[in-house]
């Protein structure tokens, strides 16, 4: 899931080996369509995958989001944050690091791998550093990220 197109078809267009594209049922795309409205995002995000957050979703949306594709049949989940957006606090550590926090448990809870792809450059380091802190991979692109979990899985 990420809040930006371009990066959600460009790393579905990567699924494939340990981490491939997940199918949701009925019950989790109604579930899904239920996240989507409940966080006044209804018109904006379509409840399929690969999943656009859209630049308007906000740390709430992701983390709601995370908790029902964890539960899902999906191996693993990758978060793909481009930050140039006010929706996201990506430059106060103490919001950070509940973020990056409640993100961390929701993957320890669930058992499965999370990671996260940070795009935007050198301005978002500490926003990067806040997640790397609460023990999340975090990659630069989301290319990097799925390559970075196939390498994490191949090791296991």
């Amino acid at each position: 899931m990420t809040n930006a197109g371009f990066e959600s078809v460009a790393s579905a267009d990567l699924l494939n080996g340990p981490f491939r594209g997940s199918k949701l049922t009925e019950a989790e795309t109604a579930a899904l369509a239920a996240t989507i409205e409940a966080e006044g995002l209804t018109g904006l995000v379509s409840a399929r995958l690969p999943l656009d957050l859209t630049p308007m979703a906000n740390e709430s949306a992701y983390l709601a989001t995370a908790k029902l594709l964890l539960a899902s049949e999906a191996d693993a989940v990758v978060v793909g944050l481009v930050p140039l957006t006010v929706r996201l606090n990506t430059t106060q550590i103490e919001a950070i690091a509940a973020f990056a926090t409640e993100l961390s448990r929701l993957a320890q809870a669930a058992g499965k791998w999370v990671g996260v792809a940070v795009e935007g450059g050198p301005l978002f380091d500490l926003y990067r550093q806040g997640l790397r802190a609460s023990g999340l991979p975090v990659f630069l692109t989301m290319e990097e990220a799925l390559e970075g979990l196939r390498l994490i899985a191949s090791e296991m």
